[in-house]
Formats: C-alpha cells, structure tokens, sequence
C-alpha cells in the first residue's frame, strides 16, 4: 500500500516482521538470513499453504506464554499461503521511500530472533526501531505494553506530521 498510496498513509509499523528489499519476495529475505530455516512446518501442497507443526508451536510464536495461555493460542493457528511469500515486492524511494516507517522488535523471538530483526532494519536507513521484551506474540504476550509503543509511534507520527504542513505552510 505504501507504495500504491503514500499520501493516504501516516506510517508503517513492522512488528517483528519481515522486510524486504526493493525486489525482493519475503522468502528471499528469510532465505538470506536463516530466518524460518529452522522452524517445523507441514507444508500442503495441494492447497498452497504451511502450518506450523502445533506440538512445536509454543516454543515458537509463545515462548514466554505460560502452557495454558500458549494452548489457547495454538488451536487457533489456521494454514498461511505459501504464494504470497514468494512474490517480490517492488518499491520506489519517490512512493514507499516517503512513508515513514517503524519496527518493533521482539527480543525473545524465536521465529525470527533478534539477530536477524535487526539486519532487517539496517535495510531501511532512518526506519525508527524499538523493542519490547516479548516472544513473537506480543500481542498475546504483552498487549499493554504493545498499546503503549504503538501510542508512542502515532505521537511521533503526529507531531512529524505537525512539523512538516507548519514548515510547508512557512514555504
């Protein structure tokens, strides 16, 4: 979207994602970097799809989740498309390059660790980066926490949005 629609947008956030390259698919990323490699999947052949194996998922997306919480979460895990991972992602700096972007990382995520979110980020010079001290969930993890950063990334949106129309209105 940020490259389709810019203006339309006030940021992105990434949250313990992957990103991608100009022209890159996000399976070219995760190849690049080990990310996934070691993760178990069944893959679906005739539906295009991959599912974590559930008796490994906890230690994967719910690593600080106590056994109960974790459960809850694992039954509702539902196939992912393979396809949309394999397509490249073509952006411009003249679109993409002007959405300001965010990326909160997840420092005991074991689906991608730390590690490699923080290549990731080298990818994006200026890309503003910040951590909770959550598994790949925070969401479930740590949702309170996850309200907060992401109030602290729409105030900084805001007032760079403030900043830029005064400055333009200057002009």
């Amino acid at each position: 979207m940020a490259e389709r629609i810019p203006e339309k947008l006030y940021a992105l956030v990434y949250l313990t994602a992957i990103l991608t390259r100009p022209g890159q698919s996000a399976l070219d990323v995760a190849m690049e970097l080990g990310v996934g490699a070691d993760i178990p999947v069944v893959m679906e052949q005739t539906t295009g799809t991959c599912t974590i194996v559930r008796e490994q998922a906890s230690a994967v997306f719910y690593n600080i989740l106590d056994e109960a919480q974790a459960s809850r979460h694992i039954n509702r895990l539902c196939p992912d498309p393979i396809q949309p991972m394999m397509f490249p992602i073509e952006t411009t700096a003249g679109r993409f390059g002007l959405v300001p972007k965010y990326f909160i990382k997840a420092e005991f995520d074991r689906a991608i660790p730390l590690e490699k979110q923080e290549k990731m980020i080298e990818y994006y010079p200026g890309l503003i980066a910040m951590s909770l001290p959550s598994d790949h969930s925070p969401f479930f993890s740590m949702p309170e926490r996850l309200v907060e950063a992401l109030i602290q990334i729409t105030q900084s949106v805001s007032s760079n949005r403030i900043a830029r129309s005064t400055s333009w209105r200057q002009c």
